[in-house]
């Protein structure tokens, strides 16, 4: 990790983001139980997530009491870290398989076709197309990692969860400066770039005075400028995380991560 701003402290050099990624992974073993058994738990946090999600519970810095926003949240286990320190946290995404085992099924039924399709056409993969399949339909009574998350379990820590329409951050259905703390993990590089102005001018809205909003996004492009001049907000800091050569493979891109602070007055 290449700081670009000192105020950001040096990952490598910081003990306490080893913890905090302890936690991380003690949440995707909890709660992803079928992946966990399939993958192991390290296997649940691509590269970037490694230093992500320690480098976002440092710089958030939620306190208990504190309100939290996790835009474009999906599985994050951030929710779970957050609501256990007795935050009370919100989270919004666009999709809708999150919490529907309805559509969830649907989309299973679409797999189907497309497995079918793609074993006909290449039969030599029909073995690794079942076993696909028959992960995705299995979360749908037993959610993993990616399955639907249990309303029950956001119900048990007090999360709420908007999804479809109300889950977009480009149009958050929120009052002016209504959180302490707002994040988004490496969501915006998924958007056109008119809606990743337009969600990170919406997070920046919706954070309280002297609150803080903490953003990566896989560096595709170098959009920084433009997304600190659309969030309107002082920069705490910026920081890099540079992928090493040897896991290129895997993750392909430097992650960007920037931690901006509205002014109390």
């Amino acid at each position: 990790m290449t700081p670009r701003d000192g105020s950001v402290p040096a990952l490598d050099e910081d003990d306490v983001l080893r913890s905090l990624l302890e936690q991380v992974v003690e949440v995707h073993r909890r709660f992803m139980h079928a992946q966990v058994r399939r993958d192991r738990a390290g296997s649940l946090i691509k590269y970037s997530r490694d230093w992500e999600y320690p480098w976002v519970l440092l710089q958030a810095d939620v306190q208990p009491g504190e309100t939290v926003l996790d835009c474009g949240a999906g599985y994050s286990p951030l929710m779970f870290i957050w609501a256990a320190r007795g935050a009370s946290v919100h989270c919004v995404d666009r999709d809708i398989l999150i919490q529907s085992k309805g559509r969830y099924a649907l989309q299973c039924l679409r797999y189907v076709a497309a497995f079918g399709k793609y074993a006909w056409q290449q039969p030599e993969t029909w073995w690794d197309c079942a076993c696909n399949l028959g992960i995705q339909w299995r979360r749908l009574w037993r959610p993993d990692f990616w399955g639907p998350i249990p309303p029950r379990l956001l119900r048990r820590y007090g999360i709420t969860y908007q999804t479809g329409a109300k889950g977009d951050f480009t149009r958050l259905p929120y009052p002016d400066e209504a959180f302490d703390v707002v994040t988004c993990v490496s969501v915006l590089e998924h958007l056109p770039r008119d809606a990743q102005i337009r969600g990170m001018t919406e997070m920046a809205r919706v954070v309280k005075k002297n609150g803080r909003l903490v953003v990566t996004y896989d560096e595709v492009e170098d959009h920084t400028a433009a997304f600190i001049e659309a969030a309107g907000l002082p920069v705490q800091g910026i920081a890099t995380f540079t992928v090493p050569s040897e896991v290129r493979g895997g993750q392909p891109l430097d992650v960007v991560g920037m931690v901006f602070r509205k002014r109390a007055t």
